[in-house]
């Protein structure tokens, strides 16, 4: 009979927080400060609205007492769990103990899918969403590479940086989580419907805004301090001067994380943001490694032949299976670049390293790559591949 009472309770108490957490103007600190007078969420809506005042302004006072209509609760709970997602309070034991400490938690996460593990550190992956090949290619690199690694890749589903990042992740075989400017039951944008079921199955969907809530512009700026937050660094891979990204960097800086850049060229716009954010004082990364090795020093956990395979592999063809990728194999895609060379100039450049390959065997050996869907060949011009 306790143990029914106790269950009964507990249901109770996540109705009465479930419906505190949609008080529109109430921030997280206003109900922990709540919590902590009344001591349950329960005893917040019970109590006297004229005791609320010790605590909240007379506006809050109303929007709280708008709330406490009987049978609210338990309705609009109901309704929720029908939806099959996950409520995450600030209160509950799954809330994710990094965004604890950044300056503005959010009060509940809505979850589709899973929340990230604690125990597994996590890189932000940010950009434009008009990138240029370089950003492409480079997205997809570290989004495989931070998988392969074994570190969880963070982003908001965005077109362009985020998304690219993401699918690459998944393909690695690693874990992604997307945290959104709309309810977690939205996919947006829409052209990333296959995207976000796969992030559902191998990863998870994170929103601190309700079921049902569509787009608006409005509420992107604030979802990106959870996307930061819930990292351990923040890594940008291509960014304009005046960039919505350089907000999520403003907030990781304030929540105290490690902002890493990709380098570009002087004259190349997209890459004006992250050359400042050097310029700045951020870590230049030009590979995964860059940040494994200077933040999280997870690359010398396992020193094996194993481990640096697939350290080194990257993904086949359409996310096809990956290739252990031989020391000539690398060598031959250090040489390449996004814009197509021919053998003659991928032989000059590799010589310059000391690597000397005769015509016909550079030849076979890109051809051979090609057909591996490690580079993509195009007549007689080779390139590193852009997806």
């Amino acid at each position: 009979m306790k143990k029914e009472g106790t269950k009964h309770q507990k249901m109770r108490e996540e109705e009465q927080m479930f419906l505190l957490c949609q008080a529109e103007g109430i921030g997280c600190m206003s109900m922990q400060k709540l919590i902590a007078r009344f001591g349950s969420a329960d005893a917040v809506l019970g109590a006297p609205s004229g005791q609320w005042e010790e605590v909240l302004t007379k506006r809050q006072c109303e929007v709280l007492a708008g709330l406490c209509k009987r049978g609210e609760a338990a309705r609009r709970y109901l309704a929720f769990c029908q939806t099959g997602l996950m409520f995450v309070p600030f209160t509950s034991a799954a809330y994710p103990a990094r965004l604890k400490v950044i300056p503005d938690p959010p009060k509940a996460l809505y979850v589709k899918g899973a929340l990230p593990q604690e125990e597994v550190p996590a890189v932000a992956v940010i950009g434009a969403r008009m990138c240029s090949e370089y950003g492409r290619y480079m997205a997809r690199q570290f989004g495989a590479e931070l998988a392969a690694a074994g570190l969880n890749v963070i982003s908001g589903m965005a077109l362009g940086v985020d998304s690219i990042s993401q699918r690459a992740a998944l393909r690695a075989g690693g874990a992604s989580y997307a945290v959104l400017g709309c309810g977690p039951d939205v996919c947006y944008p829409p052209e990333n419907a296959d995207l976000y079921e796969e992030l559902c199955r191998a990863g998870g969907i994170l929103s601190e805004y309700l079921p049902g809530t569509q787009p608006q512009r409005q509420l992107f700026p604030p979802r990106n301090r959870i996307i930061s937050g819930l990292a351990d660094a923040v890594l940008v891979v291509e960014a304009r001067r005046k960039s919505g990204t350089l907000i999520t960097v403003d907030m990781a800086l304030e929540q105290g994380r490690e902002v890493f850049a990709l380098p570009g060229r002087a004259t190349d716009r997209l890459s004006d943001g992250c050359n400042e954010l050097i310029k700045q004082g951020a870590m230049i990364a030009t590979n995964a490694g860059d940040i494994i090795e200077s933040f999280f020093d997870l690359n010398r956990r396992k020193e094996n032949t194993d481990e640096t395979e697939k350290f080194h592999g990257i993904p086949g063809a359409a996310g096809g299976p990956r290739f252990a990728l031989k020391e000539q194999e690398r060598e031959i895609l250090d040489a390449l670049d996004v814009i197509p060379k021919c053998v003659s100039d991928v032989e000059t450049v590799l010589a310059a390293r000391g690597r000397i390959y005769a015509p016909q065997e550079l030849t076979c050996r890109l051809v051979e790559m090609a057909l591996k869907g490690l580079v993509e060949q195009e007549g007689s011009f080779f390139c590193l591949k852009m997806s």
